[in-house]
């Protein structure tokens, strides 16, 4: 957290969440934001990759991917875990172990802290867009439109 009360948007490390990337990993996978304001909407419940499942009618291993990554489709370090926002806690109860998922605690609302992140990076995005379509023009000068 800044001073302002504001989400440090830096890198991941210790209580700082790299927003820039959490907006990027939502971006790429609507199932991993999915699954994420679906736990964010029940803290501070835990549920299980199942409870998950069936609340956001998403295949089990798209939820596990989303939570954790699975080395195929989904990377670890975009897992919701792996960017700090998820926490993963094992229970054991009766000799039977169970994997249960929560929305991490943060000092601030991820949402408004996204929301900012686009309004801080859409200026620079439109920018880019233009000079890559003038870089385009410069190119390929029959493609003038």
């Amino acid at each position: 957290m800044e001073d302002d009360g504001k989400p440090d948007l830096g890198h991941a490390n210790h209580d700082k969440i790299d927003i820039g990337h959490v907006y990027r990993s939502f971006r790429k996978s609507g199932s991993r934001s999915k699954v994420y304001f679906h736990i964010w909407d029940i803290k501070p419940k835990e549920a299980s990759a199942s409870e998950i499942s069936g609340a956001t009618n998403l295949d089990i291993r798209d939820v596990i991917g989303a939570l954790e990554g699975d080395r195929r489709k989904y990377k670890k370090e975009d897992s919701l875990v792996g960017m700090g926002i998820a926490t993963r806690r094992e229970e054991t109860i009766h000799e039977e172990s169970f994997v249960l998922y929560s929305a991490k605690p943060l000092k601030f609302d991820i949402r408004e802290a996204l929301a900012d992140y686009v309004k801080q990076v859409s200026p620079i995005r439109i920018l880019q867009f233009e000079i890559e379509k003038i870089i385009g023009k410069i190119k390929n000068p029959q493609n003038k439109k």
